[in-house]
């Protein structure tokens, strides 16, 4: 062990030995005269409170290095402890005038000498203390450098590690977005006064927004939130991650790693790292909120936002939405003045209740529908807009009613414009239930209905969610229907909620799709398609393509793009086609292809069958243009 250390007993290693011991003490010095000032800034604006909490971890990262210098210049590491009382930097002591002590050679520095006490202290005071304290801690710091170069070792790998993870998410798994997207984008970076270009990607793994690069700023949103808020909520959502690349967050943020990573062992680090991470979120959320002066809206898009969390926050390295408390934001943001009370127990209530608002919108509620959303607030479903209110009031009357055996919930939305009339779920069980068409059922007044909404129309298409009563969380069997299909619904209830908006239904498949099971997904992924939203729903069937581990649900989802009908739609086939790893997937997404029967699907055909890299996906592709391509027995007659 002695061999292994030897090397540690440098002069070098030694004062650096000090200067880490001595951190422990300065630092929470520093933490304490910085909590100190943030308390006195209380009222303060958020850019004064970050640079408070920047300058304390600046002298934090100054400390060590200080006292290193300042040891080491000392002459002897060994004896310049720092327990002096001399006027150089983090030093307590003064060596006598006389020059060294008893026991002390010459070539020792006088600041530190074990036996050197000054006037007015006795051998068993406050000297007396510290030079013991020095001569105990003195054997052990060759021990002390290299455990703390093991730690910043392991963290250095855990930095890289994330480095390389971040290079990955900007190259892999990412997609264009909508040319709209990317126009906001260009109008918001010229309007912030931001000189370097900005790339908008979509993410299928991120799962908030975030911003990654400093001379190349790209900001990646998860598959599926273009489309499942509003362009209105978009645009201060990029607003916000565009402050980040204006003030150079990235780049701080990363400095921030370093420091965490070097000074890894101090608690007091890791709780100021964490103030100047919330103060710079507060910093960028007062920037959109000044700029465009829709605080309520701004607050109800980052608790949208906020849904798309799924496991835990985005990249360590990257500035992401969801740093910060989200309950601090909002509240400074919906009352800023400190109107929302914080105290004790009451806090986590005026959360709830204020997110449940700021949901709503602000939308008047009668005494029956405020009594039903108060009992679903536990149990609502993570979703925005008036189909998660009705959602949420469903499954509260479900409750409420003790249908513990089972209830349908459904809702209508608009399909896309061409005949998907015989659209029927795989999974449903012909013939299980009442032969009546659900048109029929829902115009029939009583019958174990109880209606939320319009009834829906030939144009629109129903999905219906079966769960096992109204506590349970997310359906257990999903169905597509047309409103004049037969309705099977095995004589449980059904809450009918009305007609949906497209971006509002995807956002609702969005977060259920992850909880349910497979049979469930496979309805999910194939009505997606259906949606007359045609971005939200390539960005949600993207995701299912590129995140779903069952082979049969991603083939499902391939299958239902034919009724996009768009160039997006017929790419995104075409390289499933091509990518994916199941055989059965690729067969459905070449089956799809044909289904559209389109001079483009013939063409893609074509290509698949002369360059797929599956003889299977070939044949596949090659049978289907003899058989009902161009020129084959089919289009002639």
């Amino acid at each position: 062990m002695n061999a292994l250390l030897d090397p540690f007993r440098g002069p070098v290693f030694q004062a650096l030995g000090w200067a880490l011991v001595h951190f422990l003490w300065q630092g929470v010095i520093v933490a304490v005269v910085t909590r100190t000032a943030l308390g006195a800034l209380r009222g303060a604006s958020s850019s004064t409170r970050y640079l408070v909490a920047c300058a304390g971890l600046l002298l934090m990262a100054a400390a060590p290095i200080a006292t290193t210098l300042s040891v080491y210049r000392g002459g002897d590491a060994d004896a310049s402890a720092g327990f002096s009382t001399d006027a150089r930097p983090f030093t307590v002591g003064v060596a006598p005038a006389g020059g060294s002590s008893s026991g002390v050679t010459p070539s020792q520095s006088v600041d530190a000498a074990p036996g050197s006490v000054p006037d007015g202290f006795a051998d068993g005071g406050a000297r007396g203390w510290l030079e013991r304290a020095a001569e105990g801690v003195r054997p052990w710091l060759p021990l002390v450098v290299l455990a703390w170069m093991a730690g910043v070792a392991l963290g250095a790998v855990r930095l890289a590690g994330a480095w390389l993870h971040l290079r990955r998410l900007r190259t892999r798994w990412t997609s264009e977005v909508a040319p709209a997207w990317t126009a906001m984008t260009e109008r918001l970076v010229g309007q912030m006064g931001i000189r370097r270009p900005v790339r908008l990607l979509e993410s299928a793994r991120m799962q908030v927004p975030a911003v990654m690069g400093a001379l190349k700023p790209v900001i990646l949103v998860p598959a599926g939130l273009l489309a499942g808020l509003s362009p209105q909520d978009v645009e201060l959502i990029l607003a916000h991650e565009l402050a980040h690349v204006r003030r150079h967050d990235y780049v701080v943020n990363l400095l921030q790693s370093v420091l965490e990573t070097v000074l890894f062992f101090h608690p007091a680090v890791w709780w100021l790292s964490g103030v100047v991470r919330d103060e710079r979120e507060h910093c960028c959320d007062d920037a959109v909120v000044g700029a465009t002066k829709q605080g309520k809206r701004y607050a109800r898009a980052l608790l949208a936002a906020e849904e798309l969390r799924a496991t835990g926050p985005g990249p360590m390295l990257a500035p992401a939405l969801g740093g910060g408390s989200l309950y601090r934001r909002v509240r400074r943001i919906v009352a800023p003045a400190g109107d929302v009370p914080t105290g004790g127990g009451v806090g986590p209530v005026v959360t709830v209740l204020m997110m449940a608002g700021l949901l709503v919108g602000g939308t008047p509620l009668g005494a029956s529908e405020r009594a039903a959303a108060t009992g679903a607030q536990a149990l609502a479903a993570d979703t925005t807009g008036e189909l998660g209110l009705k959602w949420a009031q469903a499954r509260a009357r479900a409750a409420s009613e003790g249908w513990v055996r089972g209830v349908w919930i459904g809702y209508a939305v608009s399909r896309r414009g061409m005949d998907v009339d015989g659209v029927r779920s795989n999974s449903d069980g012909e013939g299980s239930g009442t032969e009546e068409t659900l048109s029929t059922v829902l115009a029939r007044p009583g019958g174990g209905v109880v209606r939320m909404g319009d009834l829906p129309v030939a144009t629109q298409v129903v999905l219906l969610f079966r769960l096992g009563g109204g506590g349970d969380a997310v359906p257990r069997v999903m169905k597509i229907r047309t409103p004049e299909s037969p309705a099977d619904l095995d004589d449980a209830p059904l809450m009918w909620l009305g007609t949906a908006p497209d971006g509002e239904s995807l956002a609702l498949l969005r977060d259920l799709y992850a909880s349910t099971g497979p049979e469930v997904r496979r309805e999910m992924a194939a009505a997606a398609s259906l949606h007359g939203e045609g971005a939200g729903a390539l960005a949600f069937v993207r995701t299912v393509l590129d995140t779903e581990p069952v082979p049969e649900v991603r083939a499902q989802a391939a299958y239902w793009l034919q009724y996009q009908r768009t160039h997006g739609a017929m790419a995104l086939m075409e390289r499933t086609a091509r990518r994916d790893a199941s055989v059965k997937v690729r067969e459905e997404a070449v089956t799809g292809i044909a289904k559209t029967a389109s001079p483009e699907g013939w063409r893609v055909l074509a290509s698949i069958a002369r360059t797929a890299p599956s003889a299977a996906t070939r044949e596949e592709a090659g049978d289907w243009l003899h058989r009902e391509g161009p020129g084959s027995e089919n289009d002639q007659e």
